[in-house]
C-alpha cells in the first residue's frame, strides 16, 4: 500500500518540478506555489459534491450505461465541474497577486492548482481500489499527465487574459479565460468519454489521443517558455515608469493626466522634492565645465581613439589587425549566447520585452500622484487601479 501511495505522489512531484524549471525568467514565490497546491487539493471537495448532483440529474434525463449518458457524464458531469474548480483555485489565489507579471505564470498557476487536485484524486483512487498497484501504475502515466495537459491549455489562455487585462481590454480578457476553460473541458471530456465507453475501438482512439495530446502539450510548454515576456514591460506602460529620486520620464508636460487638482508632478530637471538637477555643462557650484575635447585651460585634448602622441588606439570591438571582435553575448557566428534566463531583448507581438530580472519599477498613480510599485494593482494611498490608463 505504501509503495502504491508513493506511486500516486511521485508523478505529481516530478511534473511540478518540470514546470518550475521551465519558468526560467522569474521564479514564483514558494509560498504562493504551496498555496496553489493546497487550494487544488481543497477544490476536490466542491468537485465531489457537484459531480454527485450532476450525476443524479443526468440519470434522470438519460438512460445509464448508454453512449448518451457516457457523453453527458464525461463532458458535463466531470470535465465541466473539475476544470471549473481547478481554475477557480488558481484564479482566487493569483489574479491580483503582484507575482503574476509574466505570461508563463498563467501556466504555472493553473498547473500547480491542477496537480493539487490530481494528487488528492490519485491518492483516493489508490486507497479505495481493491488492487492499489494496478490503479497507481496506469494513473501515474495517464491520469496525472492528463490533468497537467488540460491545465497547460487553460493556463496559457489565463496568461493571455491577464495580459489583455493590463491593457484595459476586459472583453478580450474574458474571452481568453472562456477559451482556456472550453479547451480544457473538451480535452478532459473526450479523455473520459473514451474510457467510459469501454469500447475496444474507443480505447485504441484513446491511446492515440493521449500520445498526440501529450506531444502537443510539451511543445506548447516549451514555446510558451521561450516566447514568454513581462506583462507590464511594454511601451504603453514604460512611458509612466519612474524611479524615486529621478525625473519623471516620458511625460513632456509638467502635469500628469488625471492628477488631483492643483498637484504638480516633478518637472524636468527636478527631483520629486523640487530640487534642481545640475544643468548640463555645469558643476554643483554653477561653474561652467570645460567643453568636451578641452581641458580647464582651453587646450585641446587628444582626439578620441588617439593618445597624447597622436597615435591611434584600437577602436572598440576590433583587435590590433582591424578585425571585428565577437560582440559580448554572441559567438563567432553571430548567434546569441546569453545565459539561460537572460535575454538582451525579444520581440513578441511587436512589443519589446526584456526577459530578465530587473530592479523594482515605480509608477505614478493616475489620480493622486502617489509613487507606487509597478507590480501593485491599486494605489496604496487612494486605492485607484494604477494600470487603468492602458485602455
Amino acid at each position: 500500500m505504501l509503495f502504491a501511495i508513493l506511486l500516486a505522489i511521485l508523478p505529481v512531484v516530478a511534473l511540478l518540478v518540470y514546470i518550475y524549471k521551465m519558468d526560467s525568467y522569474e521564479k514564483e514565490p514558494a509560498g504562493l506555489l504551496v498555496k496553489l497546491v493546497i487550494f487544488g487539493v481543497l477544490s476536490a471537495i466542491p468537485a465531489i459534491i457537484l459531480e454527485e448532483i450532476m450525476d443524479s440529474i443526468l440519470k434522470e434525463i438519460s438512460t445509464p450505461e448508454t453512449y448518451i449518458y457516457f457523453f453527458l457524464s464525461a463532458f458535463f458531469g466531470v470535465a465541466c465541474v473539475e476544470e471549473l474548480v481547478k481554475f477557480l483555485a488558481a484564479y482566487i489565489s493569483t489574479w491580483k497577486h503582484p507575482a503574476f507579471n509574466f505570461k508563463f505564470d498563467g501556466i504555472v498557476y493553473c498547473f500547480y492548482a491542477s496537480m493539487g487536485f490530481a494528487l488528492i484524486e490519485n491518492i483516493f483512487y489508490v486507497i479505495s481500489g481493491s488492487s492499489p498497484l494496478s490503479v497507481a501504475i496506469p494513473r501515474a502515466f495517464l491520469a496525472i499527465p492528463a490533468h497537467g495537459m488540460f491545465s497547460v491549455f487553460m493556463g496559457y489562455n489565463y496568461g493571455e487574459a491577464k495580459y489583455a487585462s493590463t491593457l484595459g481590454k476586459k472583453s478580450d480578457s474574458k474571452k481568453s479565460i472562456a477559451r482556456g476553460y472550453i479547451i480544457a473541458v473538451l480535452l478532459h471530456g473526450f479523455y473520459d468519454f473514451c474510457l467510459f465507453t469501454k469500447n475496444f475501438y474507443m480505447i485504441v482512439l484513446f491511446f492515440i489521443f493521449v500520445i498526440i495530446a501529450d506531444i502537443i502539450t510539451f511543445i506548447k510548454i516549451r514555446n510558451a517558455s521561450r516566447q514568454n515576456h513581462a506583462i507590464y514591460n511594454m511601451p504603453i506602460y514604460q512611458q509612466y515608469w519612474v524611479t524615486p529620486g529621478n525625473t519623471y520620464p516620458g511625460q513632456p508636460s509638467q502635469y500628469f493626466p488625471g492628477q488631483a487638482a492643483g498637484q504638480v508632478f516633478p518637472q524636468q530637471g527636478q527631483y520629486q522634492f523640487g530640487q534642481s538637477f545640475v544643468p548640463q555643462g555645469q558643476n554643483q557650484f554653477g561653474q561652467t565645465m570645460a567643453p568636451q575635447g578641452q581641458n580647464q585651460f582651453g587646450q585641446n585634448i587628444a582626439p578620441q581613439n588617439q593618445n597624447q602622441f597622436g597615435q591611434s588606439f584600437v577602436p572598440q570591438g576590433q583587435n590590433q589587425f582591424g578585425q571585428n571582435m565577437v560582440p559580448q553575448g554572441q559567438n563567432q557566428f553571430g548567434q546569441n549566447t546569453a545565459p539561460r534566463g537572460q535575454y538582451q531583448s525579444e520581440q513578441s507581438e511587436g512589443i519589446t520585452s526584456l526577459l530578465k530580472r530587473e530592479a523594482p519599477r515605480f509608477v505614478y498613480c493616475p489620480t493622486c500622484g502617489n509613487i507606487c510599485n509597478f507590480n501593485s494593482f491599486f494605489c496604496g494611498k487612494c486605492s485607484t487601479p494604477i494600470h487603468s490608463y492602458g485602455g
